[in-house]
This record gives structure tokens, sequence and C-alpha cells, in this order.
């Protein structure tokens, strides 16, 4: 058998060629185009003369010295109109940290909307909120993303790709003040520079998008102004550039041992005992600024939270996120294909199989910038158990940037063991044109040993992603033959053609803040060009000043089974031709009301019968400490096979002390 060692040497040249392909191409890219109105004056950011203490007000000496930054612009409800209250920010900074201070005047000071304590919540976007997207390497496409409401709650992320991959699972250190007070709230934030991971230089450019939501009036404001056809705050190459000198990014380096104990006694007079221990390590370590290295032995992922209960009425595999937490870092880096969809890596793969847990016996990944070039290097060995044997994977993933915000890249895949090997190597590129035009995709091709065979994939994608008209078409072709051993391919054997058009006005002088009208058509074939799968989908929906939403869609679907599959116990779906025809109606309630939920009631056909669905959700934020949240789906399904129904519940309860301390079920 092949050593594995050999195997991973060819596949790291086979990936250096493609590289070296993919960085050579000539390329072209437009720039962001400008706006009417004229930028606002530079920013400048000063170095603090005094020691800042954090509480919240703006009264060190620090603050009054540094220059107050204005002019903050709305995207909605009025684009290009200053902001409805008075908003500013100052930036100091020392030789370890950035500090932030930020007003945020309101008039209506009774009237702030401030429910959320916890950290990470995503409450906190029901809240009066700022946000700070910083570039800290200034590639005008990735970065980390701060936020706060007028109670101190702290939410972060990392920006991939201008957040066409928004990483909410990473977590920095960092501290964050606020105070309610007469004429509005303030906060102050201080974010150590080694979060940032900035190439070490005498003076270092950062870049900054700043975002204030009032949420009363869902009001949304950026400085720089962003236009709506662009986004949010994750627009990175609008972002001010601001100098800081004498600064250092610095590495870090973090040992987390962890040991599991067990006592286990057999029931009965003289049962077997025993006792079990598991100890293991993880070490973090910043190699430069831009490389972060991760290493694990016996890992443990006792403090994992468990995934969400989900139903499959499909004959599809259901998607589950990771939410491991050695897998979570950078893990935007590592994205390649559709989500949910045809990923060729997919981080789940590894430590489980066919549900069961398998123990990872040890890993190392880095990742990180270098230069113009994002990269992720990974590898991971299994134990040998029962439901598979010890299994190596080593994944490879670099991408590069070309032009002002285009890229392209690469990934090799490759899953060794005794039962077979794995290896899969892919390209993909993305080029936005002007604000709202984008052009992307993939093709990817696996070679397989043992079980499984070699093939191809692929999914290209033109569109028009801007606020008043949407279209889109699309392509994606997946062989019956093509494994992605390290991957999720939720559907094989298909050529999927795919077309989206929408309207979506926003009428003046009306309750409706925007419409929406969708229509969307979908074609799937097999290999054998035979019909598989017609989709016509049609919306309406709209979304009021208030943030409430009111839609409605219609769905007629025509699917072909040429095997049966078990939907249910002791219920089966016959092989033949199903003309499906189903339609929806959803109301959703604002998110910063103190009860916000959502109904739902669905009533169609569905293979040979008729299915009814009727769901809804309530979440009570009656105060800052306490939040509540229910969910419940119900499914009735006659079908001539049989008749069923199904019901899921879910109850959240997450209690905040502090901003520091809370917790939840």
């Amino acid at each position: 058998m092949e050593d594995l060692r050999t195997a991973s040497l060819r596949s790291s040249m086979a990936g250096c060629a493609l590289w070296l392909i993919l960085a050579g191409m000539p390329f072209a890219a437009s720039a962001p185009a400008p706006l009417a109105a004229a930028p606002p004056p530079a920013p400048v950011a000063t170095r603090a003369g005094n020691t800042i203490h954090l509480d919240g007000i703006l009264d060190d000496l620090s603050w009054k010295d540094a220059p107050r930054l204005t002019g903050f612009v709305q995207q909605v409800p009025q684009p290009g109109a200053p902001i409805s209250e008075l908003t500013e920010v100052r930036i100091v900074y020392d030789d370890e940290n950035l500090y932030l201070g930020v007003i945020c005047g309101d008039r209506e000071p009774d009237r702030i909307l401030a429910r959320t304590l916890a950290r990470d919540d995503f409450s906190l976007l029901a809240d009066d909120l700022f946000a700070v997207a910083i570039d800290s390497g200034l590639t005008g496409r990735d970065g980390f993303w701060f936020a706060t409401n007028p109670l101190g709650a702290q939410f972060d992320a990392q920006i991939f790709n201008e957040g066409r991959i928004f990483d909410t699972a990473w977590d920095g250190v960092w501290e964050v003040r606020s105070r309610i007070g007469a004429e509005g709230w303030t906060a102050e934030m201080r974010i150590p520079l080694f979060n940032l991971r900035f190439p070490d230089a005498p003076v270092v450019t950062l870049g900054f998008n700043f975002h204030r939501l009032i949420r009363r009036r869902n009001e949304e404001a950026y400085l720089p102004p962003i236009p709506r056809d662009y986004g949010d705050e994750k627009a990175l190459s609008r972002a001010l550039p601001v100098s800081l000198e004498g600064v250092r990014g610095g590495a870090s380096l973090q040992i987390l041992p962890h040991g599991l104990a067990k006592h286990r006694r057999a029931a009965g007079p003289g049962g077997d005992q025993d006792d079990l221990g598991r100890t293991g390590l993880d070490v973090k370590w910043g190699i430069t600024p831009g490389l972060t290295a991760d290493f694990t032995f016996n890992t443990d992922f006792a403090e994992t939270e468990v995934d969400q209960q989900q139903i499959n009425l499909t004959r599809f595999a259901l998607f589950f996120p990771e939410k491991r937490e050695f897998f979570l870092e950078n893990a935007g880096l590592f994205d390649f294909g559709l989500p949910a969809e045809v990923q060729i890596f997919f981080s789940r793969r590894i430590g489980l199989e066919d549900g069961q847990t398998v123990p990872i016996r040890a890993g190392g990944r880095m990742s990180g910038r270098l230069g113009r070039t994002t990269i992720g290097v990974l590898d991971a060995l299994t134990d040998d158990t029962p439901e598979a044997p010890a299994t190596n994977f080593a994944v490879l993933r670099a991408r590069q940037d070309l032009g002002t915000r285009a890229s392209a890249g690469l990934i090799l895949t490759d899953r060794h063991s005794d039962a077979g090997d794995n290896r899969v190597a892919g390209a993909d590129l993305f080029v936005p044109f002007r604000e709202e035009y984008r052009l992307q995709g993939f093709i990817a091709e696996s070679s397989t040993t043992g079980p499984g065979g070699d093939g191809g994939a692929g999914w290209f994608r033109v569109a028009r992603e801007g606020d008043i008209w949407q279209y889109s078409a699309d392509y994606t072709e997946v062989d019956s033959d093509f494994v992605a051993g390290t991957g999720f391919v939720q559907r094989g054997n298909q050529r999927r053609r795919r077309g989206s058009f929408a309207w979506r006005p926003r009428p003046r002088g009306s309750a409706v803040r925007q419409w929406t009208l969708l229509y969307s058509p979908t074609y799937l074939t097999d290999d054998d060009n035979r019909l598989m799968t017609r989709l016509h989908f049609a919306e309406i929906s709209a979304e009021f000043h208030t943030g409430d939403t009111l839609g409605m869609f219609r769905l007629e679907d025509f699917e072909r089974l040429l095997t049966p599959f078990d939907i249910f116990p002791h219920v089966t779906i016959p092989p033949g031709d199903y003309d499906n025809s189903e339609a929806q109606v959803t109301a959703t309630t604002s998110s910063n009301r103190p009860w916000a939920g959502s109904v739902f009631a669905n009533l169609g056909d569905f293979f040979g019968g008729r299915r009814r669905i009727l769901g809804g959700s309530l979440t009570a934020r009656t105060g800052r400490h306490l939040t509540m949240g229910t969910e419940f789906t119900h499914n009735r399904v006659r079908l001539p096979a049989g008749d069923f129904s199904t019901r899921l519940a879910a109850l959240r309860v997450r209690y905040a002390f502090t901003t520091r301390l809370f917790g939840g079920i």
C-alpha cells in the first residue's frame, strides 16, 4: 500500500503546479464605483498620553486630544442622508492596545433598546448597536468584527472575502464598557493588538468600517458610507485607512491540558468495576502575526454544544454545522464549494463516522495570511475503531488575491486508511464587477481507491446582487462517481440549471419599506439526461418599517424516484414520477419587540398524498437578564403507503448575570 507521506508529497507537488497556474492568470478587476457624496475626512489615530480607564465615560485626558470622526451616512431607510442622531468615534492606541471611544447621541434616551447582556448572543442584533470591522492587513477582504450595545454586551466574528464568510464562532480577547445617559449612550472599547494579527512594521495601517444601528427606527448608518448595493459593514474594500506608529501585532502561545475520569460498575452483586482515564493537550501558537498553528493530542470535545434536533422527510442527508473548537479557528479559510450542498472539505467528517464518535489521536493545523495569499493546512489522525479503521485526513487550501476584490484559489484533500484512499483537487474563482455583479465558480476532480470511483464536480454562477434588482443563473454538475471523502455531497449524479429573478422596490410614503417579488426555476437531470427534479418557486413578501415581515410562496415540484426510500418507520415511498404543489404563508414580528416570533402554515401535495405543516417560534426578552425562546413544528402526512405525524419542539433559556457570566439550557 502506498505510504501516506509519499501520497501527501505527490499531492503537494500537484498543488504547487496548480497554484502557479492560478497565480499567473491574466486578470483585471474594476475598482468599486465611488459614491456621489464626498467621503469624510481621513481618520487620525492618536497615541494615548494617559491611562484609559474603561468605564463607558469618555472623560480620560487621552480622549480629549483625539480627533472626532463624524459624517455617518444612512444606508437605510434614507440612503445617502446623514444619520438622524449625533454619532462620533475617537481612535486612540498604545503599544499593546487599540481604544475606540464612541458617542451615540439620542434625543429620546428612554427609547433606547438594550435587552441583551450575554456574549455572542444573536439577540444583540435586536438592540441598538455599534460595530467596527477592522481590516488588519489592509487587504480589502479579510478582517475582524467587534460589536456592542448600550449595556456593554459583546459580539465578535472573523470576516473572509468581504463577509461572504462571516465566522461568528471566532472569539477575540477584548473589553468594552457602555453607559446610557441623558443624551444617549457611550462606549469604550479596548482591543489588544495581538487579536488583529498584522505584520510588524514601523508604521502599520489598518482599515476601519464603523456601523451604527438605531433599532427602533431600523436605521443603519456607516462611516465610510456604504451603498445598499454593496452590502454592509463587511465591505472592507471601502474601509478607511488608519495608521499606527510603533506598535506590534505580537504572537501568542496558549497551552490547554485536559483530562477526563470515569468510574464504571456493572449492576448486580459483585459486578465488575472499571476506572478509566484520558488526558490530552491543545496548543495554539502564533507563529507570526499573520500565521497561527494549532495542535491537539487525544482531543476532547466534552464542551462542544450538541446539535440541534432535525426531522428529515427527504431522501438526502441532513447537514449539521461544525461546533468543535479545534476546527473553528480560521474555519472560513478552508471553505470551498457550495455550503451544505457540495463541500470539498467538511470538518465533521473527521472524528465522526455514521453518527458515531471516532477518537482523534492527534491533529495539527496552520492557517493565516502571507502577503496577498491566505493559506490553510490541516492534518488529523483518528483511532482504529469498529466503525472505521485508523484514518489520516490531510487538507491544503490556498487563496490568492487578484486585483482589488477578486480572488482565485485551490484545494487538495487526502483521506488515507486501510479501507482505501480518496483524493480531491479543485480550483475556484471569484470576480466581482462594479458594486453588485458577481462571477464565481469551482471545478474539482476526485480519485478513489477502494469503495467509490473517479469523477468530477463543478459549479458556476453569474449574478447581480443589487438592492432593487437581483438576478442570477448558475449551473451545477456532480458526477455519479465523484467522491469527496473529506467533504459533504448532498446529492450526486446531477446536472442542475437554476435561475432567479427578483424585483425588490422600496415605495415612498408607504408602511412597507421593501417589497420582494421573486421567481426561480430549477431543472435537474442525471448522467443520462433524464429529468429528475423540476422546481418553479414564486414568492412575494413585504418588509415593513417596523421590522415586521409578511410573505407567501408557491412551489410547483416534479420529482422522479428511481428507487424506493423509507420516509418513516413502516412507510415507504415507491419509485415513480410525482407532481407536487405546495403553498406557505409566513408572518414574522420585528426582533426588537419584547415578545417576538413567527408563525407559518404550509399545505400541499406530497409524493402522491398530502402534507400539512404548522410551525412557529416565540422569544421573550422582557429584561436584560433573562431570554426565553421556544420553537414548534408539526408535520401531518397522509400517503397511500400510510399516514404519520411528527412533532418537534425546542425550549431555550439563557440567563445573563453580567456581561461576563451567563448560562442557559
